[in-house]
């Protein structure tokens, strides 16, 4: 009776204990979402001064001249950032983006041009 005690109590413990940490651990993990996806594009862009015509599901996303302002962070040249500045960056019209949207990236004069199609 003593073993079986000590055994629902261990297992009881054990229960407690994963409910505690897991929030914690999942709450530091970063999601690679579209918004990670645009990113990724962006540079792929610059890279081979090519095209990409792309559906995302961005969640409020600012695109100025110069800058893309996320909501939250994305994995950008080895580091975590909200905003991702750079002089490459164009767009005909600054705007926010919340949804589902269509967007042409595209390298032409040495910048990388963001615009709904």
């Amino acid at each position: 009776m003593e073993r079986v005690v000590e055994t629902l109590l261990v297992s009881i413990l054990t229960l407690v204990a994963v409910l505690y940490v897991y929030p914690m651990i999942n709450g530091i993990s970063l999601r690679l979402d579209d918004n990670q996806e645009f990113i990724t594009d962006v540079y792929y862009v610059y890279l081979t001064q090519g095209s990409v015509l792309r559906g995302y599901y961005l969640r409020n996303v600012t695109l100025m001249n110069s800058s893309i302002v996320f909501q939250t962070a994305v994995l950008f040249n080895g580091s975590a950032s909200r905003v991702i500045g750079s002089s490459i960056i164009r767009v005909k019209e600054n705007m926010t983006l919340d949804g589902f949207c269509v967007l042409h990236i595209y390298f032409k004069d040495g910048y990388v041009w963001i615009e709904k199609p």
